[in-house]
């Protein structure tokens, strides 16, 4: 027997393919809908560009590809002291091993 629809809306990040060899990345939601048996689009938003002649940063594509509370993002430079800060602060390095054993299932 399936399960019962919840009828709340999923978002996923897709990424397309343009004929010039760029690849856009999108938040698209959909909804599953009941009547028709089907999942309906119901938005979509452009949240960056790939281009394959200039690779992207694997912190920029972190950052496309994942929820940030900037809005401008964070800068690599940025980035990189906060690692580094965080990397000499054994209390800290052990706060985030003990929460990552935490909110990972067993």
């Amino acid at each position: 027997m399936s399960r019962k629809a919840s009828g709340n809306p999923k978002v996923k990040r897709v990424e397309r393919l343009q004929s010039n060899g760029d690849i856009y990345i999108y938040e698209v939601t959909t909804r599953y809908n009941p009547e028709k048996r089907y999942n309906e689009h119901v938005s979509s938003k452009l949240l960056g560009k790939k281009s394959p002649d200039k690779p992207i940063r694997r912190i920029e594509e972190w950052q496309i590809s994942h929820t940030l509370p900037y809005r401008e993002g964070l800068s690599e430079d940025t980035c990189y002291s906060l690692m580094k800060d965080l990397g000499q602060d054994i209390s800290v390095s052990q706060k985030c091993f003990q929460y990552h054993s935490i909110m990972m299932p067993t």
